[in-house]
């Protein structure tokens, strides 16, 4: 496993118009992603099969999850990055202040 962030997008095809503003929020993240992974639901099989297939296509030590109607603030990434790795954590979850 490589080390770096892979973030997954789960989308719908009735949503690319909003899968812009995601995709752009990942990739100019200050700590950039290794990759970002998109993965449509062609088949209405919900988010959480949707994600699993995002997932197994990950390559990097960590995964990053994010809606396609959502954003990153430009330092999410590295913010989290920083927390697991002070705290050793296998996993962290952003939350409000």
């Amino acid at each position: 496993m490589r080390p770096g962030i892979t973030v997954v997008i789960p989308t719908f095809p009735s949503r690319y118009n909003e899968l812009g503003r995601a995709v752009a929020s990942a990739t100019n993240q200050t700590l950039p992603p290794e990759q970002v992974i998109v993965v449509v639901d062609n088949g209405h099989e919900g988010a959480a099969a949707t994600r699993t297939r995002g997932l197994m296509q990950v390559e990097t030590e960590w995964t990053a999850f994010l809606d396609d109607d959502d954003y990153f603030l430009p330092e999410h990434l590295e913010k989290l990055a920083e927390l697991a790795t002070s705290a050793k954590a296998d996993l962290v979850f952003p939350g409000s202040p």
